[in-house]
C-alpha cells in the first residue's frame, strides 16, 4: 500500500509516486484523497528533484514520467468510497459530469441485472471497462434497453478498488474495438499487507410532501403514499487479507465482499405511487387499459369496438379513464441484490527481470426486477363461446350472441384486458455467476525496454426464472367453457385435462384455482465467455531523438487475439411466445467472434527546456484489428502537447475510432420485445386525450397506404404506452467509424501554489451507428415522407394495433446514420495549508470543481432523412432522448483535513435542467429543472487502527423533478422520474467503519 505522504498527482493527468515527504505533497494528497478526483499542480523545485517512478497510465501503454498527457484523464481515488458513501462502482462514475446514468438498481421494467458505465450518453457499449488495463466479458447474453453487448461492472469489487482513472476521448487505436466515447479503467489494490474489516449500513429517508401529485392521486381514488418513508436498506462487508514474502519479492492479496440492497416498491413514495399523465398543464393518474375488473372488446356483432368492464352482479358498463389499472405500486423502485464478490490478487519477482502476476475473480449476484401482475392483455385477440355458462345474460347480449348475429353455440372474438392481480406480481429473479483469471508476466528484456505479456479467461453464467407470467395457451383454453360440465372444453377432449375455466365476465371471480392454471414459469440460461492473449513491448528509441530534446522517444509494440463468445438457452415458454407479459418469443442464440490484432504507439519529444518551450512533443498510435466476422478495421491517433512555461500546458488530440459490432449485436436472436410508445395515430398519441400527433392521410401510410378505420381512437393506443417492436442480431454489419477530437490547456500558477485548472473541447462523432431504428423514428419518417423502404417495416395488426404477435414495427440491428456530441469539461482544484492562510494550524483544506458543458448530442437515425434528425442537447424523453442530456453538470468538493485526525467534506452536486422531446402534444412539466444536492460526511480517525465514518447525502432531502409517463418512457425512466440521474429515494443515511490490523 502506498501512504498518503508519498503519493502526489501532478498536472491533473497521471498518477506519480514519489518520494517527496513535505508538507505541499501531503496537501496536494489530501485534495486528491478528499476531492476523488485527479489534482492538478505544478512540481514544485523539490518535487522535481525527486526521483519518480513511471507508471502506466490510462490511455497509453507506454509509462509516464513527468509528461502531461495528451488526452484528458480523471482519476477517482479509493477514499471517495468513504465519503460518498457508495457502494457500487457504477454510483461512484455517475456523479462524474462526463457520464450519463446507465443501467443500475433503479432500472426494473426490463431490467437484464447488470449495472452499466455511459460516457457521454453514447451508450454504454461504447465505453470500454478495463481493469488493470485489461477487459472484462460482456456482461449478458441477451438484449435488454437496447444496449448489448454492455459490460457488467457489479463485478469489479468496490473494496479492492484503489482508484479508477477516466479517458474521455476515443482510445481505440491504444486499446481496441468499444473505446469510442472513452475508457474507464478500475485499478486494483496491490501489495497490501495486514487485514482490513470494513462495514457500511445506509438507509434512505424522504418525506412526502409533493402536496400537487398526492392530491391528484387522492382525487384518483388510488392509495396515497405515507408522510414518511425510510426503506433502502443496504449492508455492505469486506474483508482483505494480504501477505508479503519475506524477501519483498512476492505479495497475495485475497478479498472477499458482501452486499445486500433492499427492495423499494413505488408505492412508498407520493411521485411513483401512480402512473402519471399529463393533459396540458395538469397531472393525472394514469394506468393500464389491461385493468381488473376485466375489460372486454367484441370484434364483431352490434357492439364490435366498444369497450366494456364486468361488474360484480353479471351487468357490465362502459370502459372509461377511471377503469384503468395502476400497476405503479407493485414496481420496485429499487430492486433487491444480494452479491458476493471475493477473489486474488498476486505477484512474485524470483529476478529483477521477471515479475509474474495473477488476477482471480468471483462474483455470484442475484437481483429481482420486479413489475405489475401479468393478464391477458389487451390488443391480444381471443375466443369464447356464446354458449358459455359463465356469461351471464348481459354478457350474452354484449357480445352479440343473439338475434341474426352468431348461432348461441358459436364463438366470438373478442379483444381482453384482464389483469390477473390474483397470480401476483411478474418476478424476473435473475442471477449472474462470474469468473475471471488473468496470469502474466512483465519484466525487463535488455537496457530500458519492458514486456508484458498475458492470458485472460473470463465467463458469465446466467440464469433467470420468470416467475407469475400468464400463458396464453391456457388462456385460450380456459375461456372455452363447456356449457354441460362447466369445465374447460379442453379438459372434456382431453387435451388439457388442468385447465381450470376463466371467469372474466363477472368481477372478481378469478378463482385462486384459475390463477395458479394461468400463470406459470419461465426459464433462461446463457453464457458469455471471452479468452484474450496479449503481449506488449515498450521502451525508448536513442536513435529517434531531436537535436532540440533532451529525451529519446518512446515505443510500444504489442499484438491481442481475443475471442468472444456467448450462448443463450431458453425454455418453451419463453421461444414460442406464450408468455403473455413478454410482449413475443425469446429465442435461444449462440455465436462466437475473433479478433487479432496488432499495435503500436509512439511519443516523440520534440524540443524541451528552449524559450517558449518547456515541453513540445507528439503522440501516435495506430491498430490494425481484423474481426471474423466483420472484416479488417485500422484505427489511429495524432495527439500533441505544448508547454510554453511551467505555468501552462496546451493539449490537442485526434482519433478515428472504431467499434466493431459485438456478439450480441451480431447474433441475437429474432423476436417480439415492448417500446416505450404510443401509436402516434391514436387518441392518446403523446398523452390523455391529445389526438392523433398525423393527419388521417398520413397515418394512411403507415397501413400500407390503405385508409386506418381506427384513426384518432383509444383502440390504437398501445397498453401503458408500450407497443410492439421486433429485434434480431445482424451478421452483415459493419464497424462503426468514429472521430474524436479533443483539445484544451493545464494551467498551474506559479504564483498560487497548490492551484490548478484545466479546461478541454471534445467532439465525438459515429457514423455508420449499429442499432435498432427508434420505433417512434420509423413512425415519424413513414409519416412524413412516405418512403416505401421505411414504411414497409410497420405491420398493423388486428384492428390496426401495433401491439401484440401481429402489429408490430421491424427494427432489427442494422447500420444506421450517425450521432455526435460535443462540448467542453472544466476542472479546478485548489489545496492549502490553513496555516499560510493565517488561520494556525489548524490543518488543511482542499477543494475540487468539475463540470461539463454539453453543446451539442445530435443523432440522425435514417441517413439522409431530416425528419429522423433529434437533438437530446438539454432535452429528454420516450425512446429518442432516453435519459436527462443538460447542457451542464458540475460537481464541487471542500474538505478540512484536520491535525487530530478528523476530516469533514461537503459537497455540491448541480444537474442542470432539461426540456421534453416530443411530437407535439403538451405535457404537465416539459422543463425537468436544475437540481441541486447538498452532501456532507466525515472520517474520524478513532484509533491509529480504527477510522469510523458517517455521511448523508441529498441533506434537503430535494424532491426529483418528474413528469408524464408518456414522455419520461420504460427504459431507464423509473416512477415518473430518472433515478439514476436523480437522487428518487430521497436523503441517503450511512455510517461504517474500517479496522486494520
Amino acid at each position: 500500500m502506498q501512504s498518503r505522504s508519498n503519493r502526489t498527482l501532478q498536472e491533473g493527468e497521471q498518477v506519480l509516486y514519489a518520494k517527496s515527504t513535505g508538507l505541499r505533497s501531503a496537501l496536494l494528497l489530501g485534495a486528491a484523497v478528499a476531492s476523488a478526483i485527479s489534482f492538478t499542480t505544478a512540481a514544485s523545485a523539490d518535487v522535481a528533484t525527486d526521483t519518480v517512478e513511471t507508471v502506466v497510465v490510462t490511455g497509453s501503454h507506454i509509462p509516464q514520467a513527468g509528461l502531461v498527457s495528451s488526452s484528458p484523464l480523471t482519476t477517482i481515488t479509493h477514499d471517495e468510497t468513504k465519503l460518498e458513501g457508495t457502494t457500487n462502482v457504477e454510483n461512484l462514475v455517475n456523479n462524474l459530469p462526463s457520464s450519463i446514468a446507465a443501467q443500475s438498481n433503479y432500472v426494473s421494467n426490463g431490467s437484464d441485472g447488470t449495472a452499466n458505465l455511459d460516457l457521454r450518453g453514447l451508450g454504454s457499449n461504447r465505453t470500454l471497462v478495463l481493469v488493470d488495463g485489461k477487459r472484462l466479458p460482456y456482461g449478458s447474453p441477451q438484449t435488454i434497453l437496447g444496449l448489448p453487448g454492455s459490460v457488467n461492472v457489479n463485478e469489479i469489487p468496490t473494496a479492492l478498488v484503489e482508484r479508477v482513472e477516466v479517458v474521455t476521448g476515443g482510445a481505440s487505436a491504444v486499446y481496441g474495438s468499444d473505446a469510442v466515447a472513452g475508457v474507464v479503467n478500475f485499478i486494483m489494490r496491490k501489495d497490501f499487507e495486514g487485514i482490513e474489516v470494513d462495514g457500511q449500513y445506509g438507509f434512505d429517508e424522504h418525506s412526502n410532501d409533493d402536496t400537487r401529485v398526492r392530491n391528484v392521486i387522492a382525487a384518483r381514488g388510488f392509495a396515497e403514499a405515507p408522510g414518511q418513508t425510510l426503506n433502502g436498506g443496504t449492508t455492505n462487508v469486506s474483508m482483505l487479507m494480504g501477505i508479503s514474502s519475506d524477501n519483498g519479492k512476492g505479495n497475495v492479496t485475497a478479498y472477499f465482499t458482501y452486499e445486500h440492497t433492499d427492495a423499494v416498491t413505488q408505492n412508498l413514495y407520493d411521485i411513483s405511487a401512480c402512473n402519471l399523465g399529463a393533459s396540458g398543464n395538469f397531472f393525472s393518474c394514469a394506468g393500464s387499459g389491461t385493468t381488473t375488473p376485466a375489460r372486454f372488446r367484441p370484434l364483431s356483432g352490434p357492439n364490435n369496438g366498444l369497450d366494456f368492464v364486468a361488474n360484480a352482479d353479471g351487468t357490465v358498463h362502459t370502459f372509461g379513464p377511471n377503469d384503468q389499472f395502476n400497476f405503479a405500486p407493485f414496481n420496485f423502485f429499487q430492486r433487491p441484490d444480494e452479491r458476493f464478490n471475493g477473489g486474488v490478487e498476486g505477484h512474485y519477482s524470483p529476478s529483477d527481470d521477471l515479475d509474474l502476476y495473477t488476477s482471480i475473480m468471483f462474483m455470484d449476484d442475484k437481483s429481482d426486477a420486479q413489475i405489475a401482475p401479468s393478464g391477458a392483455f389487451f390488443g391480444q385477440p381471443f375466443v369464447t363461446n356464446c354458449d358459455n355458462p359463465l356469461l351471464s345474460p348481459t354478457d350474452y347480449t354484449t357480445l352479440g350472441c343473439t338475434g341474426p348475429f352468431r348461432s348461441s353455440t358459436a364463438d366470438v372474438p373478442l379483444l381482453i384486458g384482464k389483469r390477473l392481480v390474483e397470480g401476483g406480481a411478474r418476478q424476473d429473479i435473475q442471477r449472474y455467476t462470474d469468473y475471471r483469471a488473468v496470469i502474466g508476466a512483465k519484466g525487463r528484456v535488455f537496457g530500458d525496454w519492458q514486456y508484458d505479456v498475458s492470458a485472460q479467461f473470463g465467463q458469465n453464467v446466467y440464469q433467470e426464472e420468470y416467475l407469475n407470467d400468464v400463458s396464453i395457451a391456457h388462456l385460450n383454453n380456459a375461456l372455452e367453457v363447456d356449457p354441460a360440465t362447466g369445465e374447460c372444453k379442453s379438459v372434456v377432449n382431453g387435451s388439457d385435462p388442468t385447465c381450470v375455466p376463466f371467469n372474466i365476465f363477472t368481477a372478481p371471480a378469478v378463482s385462486s384455482a384459475a390463477a395458479a392454471y394461468l400463470t406459470v414459469p419461465g426459464f433462461k440460461e446463457g453464457t458469455t465467455n471471452q479468452l484474450v492473449l496479449s503481449a506488449n513491448l515498450t521502451g525508448t528509441i536513442p536513435q529517434l531523438q531531436t537535436p532540440w530534446a533532451h529525451d529519446a522517444a518512446a515505443v510500444a509494440l504489442g499484438g491481442e487475439v481475443r475471442h468472444d463468445s456467448l450462448e443463450l438457452r431458453v425454455d418453451n415458454e419463453f421461444s414460442t411466445g406464450d408468455l403473455a407479459g413478454q410482449g413475443g418469443p425469446t429465442h435461444g442464440i449462440a455465436g462466437g467472434e475473433t479478433v487479432r490484432e496488432v499495435f503500436a504507439e509512439l511519443q516523440m519529444p520534440l524540443v524541451q527546456n528552449v524559450p517558449w518551450v518547456k515541453e513540445l512533443s507528439v503522440d501516435t498510435a495506430a491498430r490494425y484489428s481484423y474481426y471474423k466476422p466483420g472484416g479488417d478495421v485500422f484505427t489511429f491517433k495524432y495527439s500533441g502537447t505544448w508547454k510554453p512555461i511551467d505555468d501552462i500546458s496546451f493539449r490537442a488530440a485526434y482519433e478515428h475510432a472504431v467499434r466493431a459490432p459485438n456478439i450480441v449485436e451480431l447474433f441475437n436472436a429474432s423476436g417480439l420485445q415492448l417500446a416505450s410508445a404510443n401509436d402516434l395515430c391514436a387518441a392518446d398519441a403523446t398523452g390523455p386525450g391529445s389526438g392523433p400527433a398525423f393527419t388521417a392521410a398520413q397515418c394512411a401510410r403507415t397501413n400500407g397506404g390503405a385508409p386506418l378505420a381506427a384513426f384518432g381512437s383509444g383502440s390504437l393506443d398501445c397498453p401503458a404506452n408500450q407497443c410492439s417492436i421486433t429485434i434480431g442480431g445482424n451478421t452483415a454489419l459493419k464497424p462503426e467509424a468514429a472521430n474524436t477530437l479533443t483539445a484544451g490547456f493545464v494551467y498551474t500558477p506559479s504564483y498560487l501554489d497548490g492551484f490548478s485548472a484545466t479546461v478541454d473541447y471534445f467532439d465525438v462523432k459515429v457514423n455508420h451507428i449499429i442499432g435498432q431504428l427508434d420505433f417512434t423514428t420509423v413512425f415519424t419518417s413513414c409519416a412524413t415522407t412516405g418512403s416505401a423502404a421505411v414504411c414497409n417495416l410497420i405491420h398493423r395488426g388486428v384492428g390496426g394495433v401495433l401491439f401484440g404477435s401481429t402489429g408490430f414495427i421491424s427494427t432489427q440491428n442494422a447500420n444506421l446514420g450517425f450521432t455526435e456530441v460535443s462540448g467542453v469539461d472544466f476542472e479546478v482544484n485548489y489545496a492549502k495549508d490553513l496555516d499560510d492562510l493565517g488561520l494556525g494550524e489548524n490543518g488543511s483544506v482542499a477543494a475540487n470543481f468539475i463540470g461539463t458543458y454539453s453543446a451539442n448530442s445530435f443523432t440522425q437515425e435514417i441517413p439522409g432523412d431530416v425528419t429522423t434528425d433529434v437533438q437530446c442537447n438539454g432535452a429528454y424523453g420516450g425512446s429518442q432522448c432516453d435519459r436527462p442530456q443538460p447542457y451542464w453538470r458540475h460537481k464541487l468538493r471542500v474538505t478540512w483535513t484536520s491535525t487530530f485526525g478528523l476530516d469533514l467534506s461537503a459537497q455540491w452536486r448541480m444537474v442542470g435542467h432539461v426540456k421534453a422531446f416530443q411530437n407535439g402534444g403538451g405535457t404537465a412539466d416539459n422543463t425537468l429543472p436544475d437540481v441541486n444536492y447538498l452532501d456532507l460526511s466525515g472520517t474520524y480517525d478513532l484509533f491509529s487502527n480504527v477510522q469510523l465514518r458517517a455521511g448523508m447525502n441529498n441533506v434537503f432531502d430535494t424532491n426529483p423533478p418528474i413528469a408524464g409517463a408518456e414522455i419520461i418512457g420504460a427504459v431507464f425512466g423509473n416512477g415518473n422520474t430518472y433515478p439514476g440521474q436523480y437522487d428518487a429515494l430521497g436523503r441517503t443515511i450511512f455510517v461504517g467503519g474500517t479496522f486494520k490490523y
